[in-house]
């Protein structure tokens, strides 16, 4: 695993090498890291779950975004039967709800807005692709831009970077699997332009499990998780390359595999956290205890985030501990996975759905939140919603 781990970063980071080389902030040799374990356990700031639901409901996060001070949250409502989308705007324990839909929503973020598409098929040759576009500061979207495609799409996925949007698109074709398109948003124009007519090994490409990342210059990482394992593909220049590929047995790694941009350096996030400096040298941060994955990471400033625990073939998986690493001086915090809420201690945080769903941030106290699920028996059964819950201690 470490050949592998080294071969793809010095892959992945072999699109920067013409670049002015960023000077570290971090490195092995002169941080000197200290693990700080807490105890104490979170607590429920408000008194209902986060989302209020009727008992038989679940409740998920689907994506958060921050634009300045103004937190905006996509949100699932479901049961086995029923499923509900929502799009709000959240402030003090409360939604003020923008926008509703039965259906799953097509959502990407830039810095200045948030993108949302919507595929209607129009006949058996073509399809159409509405496209409209949120305005934090007013909280209201455009109206919606329809386009018409000589093509069948099978599914449409969109990708933003600070600046720019782009939409992989997989063409329909009868009795079999069509490669993929990428086009890219013209805001003159108002309509999706086409890059790529088809992108190499496109046709391996899962539309329903991917997620993107941004890189140092405004393009982007693709991450795809298929019948061929875990992948990794850079798009820049107007193309995309594969730089790593994992076996699809590796069901823990696929899923918390994360590459973060901290401090203006690469982190990538793996079965443990590798720093990469100067010269796209590549050091090991960070490692979970034996028997412990890392399930889910997010950034908020200079700080990673990990959930730290277990995943069992059932189904289900078992959050230990949440850990905080300050990317800029070293510290390590270990904060239990314990919430106490309506005079029950010791419930334990896990998620019988998919642990990358949850968020974390700090808070304008300093002190860490998280939109996480956890478990507990009612009267129907053993029910799992979404929190809100915060650490009660301040971390430097």
């Amino acid at each position: 695993m470490k050949y592998k781990l080294t071969t793809l970063f010095f892959a992945l980071l072999c699109f920067s090498a013409c670049q002015k080389e960023v000077d570290v902030n971090t490195t092995e040799d002169d941080v000197n890291t200290t693990v700080t374990e807490y105890t104490q356990s979170w607590v429920v700031p408000a008194d209902n779950h986060i989302i209020p639901i009727a008992a038989n409901h679940k409740s998920d996060i689907m994506e958060v975004y921050n634009f300045g001070n103004k937190e905006f949250h996509y949100y699932h409502i479901f049961t086995n039967a029923q499923h509900q989308f929502h799009f709000g705007r959240f402030e003090e324990d409360s939604w003020n709800n923008i926008h509703y839909s039965p259906n799953a929503l097509t959502l990407a973020a830039s810095d200045e807005k948030i993108i949302e598409i919507v595929k209607s098929s129009q006949n058996s040759a073509q399809d159409k692709i509405a496209t409209r576009f949120f305005d934090p500061t007013t909280e209201s979207f455009s109206v919606f831009k329809s386009q018409i495609f000589d093509i069948k799409f099978k599914s449409a996925i969109v990708a933003a970077t600070h600046l720019d949007f782009y939409m992989i698109a997989k063409r329909q074709v009868e009795g079999g699997v069509g490669s993929d398109l990428l086009y890219k948003w013209n805001a003159v124009n108002e309509e999706w332009e086409v890059i790529i007519e088809e992108i190499p090994e496109s046709t391996e490409w899962n539309s329903s499990s991917y997620a993107f990342f941004r890189s140092r210059n405004g393009e982007f990482i693709f991450k795809n998780t298929n019948s061929t394992g875990l992948n990794f593909y850079e798009f820049k220049n107007n193309q995309f390359s594969r730089i790593y590929r994992e076996g699809s047995s590796e069901i823990i790694l696929k899923r918390g595999a994360r590459l973060h941009l901290i401090n203006n350096n690469y982190v990538l996030v793996f079965d443990k956290v590798y720093n990469v400096g100067a010269g796209n040298s590549l050091s090991e941060y960070y490692a979970p205890e034996e028997n412990r994955s890392i399930l889910q990471s997010s950034v908020d400033g200079n700080r990673l985030i990990l959930t730290v625990g277990s995943y069992s073939w059932n189904g289900t998986t078992y959050v230990h501990k949440i850990v905080v690493i300050n990317m800029s001086n070293g510290k390590i915090y270990e904060l239990p996975a314990v919430v106490e809420y309506d005079n029950y201690d010791g419930w334990q945080m896990t998620n019988r759905y998919d642990v990358d769903k949850w968020q974390f941030r700090f808070n304008n106290e300093n002190k860490l939140e998280g939109l996480v699920h956890f478990e507990y028996n009612s009267s129907i059964g053993i029910i799992t919603k979404l929190y809100r819950v915060v650490y009660p201690e301040v971390l430097d």
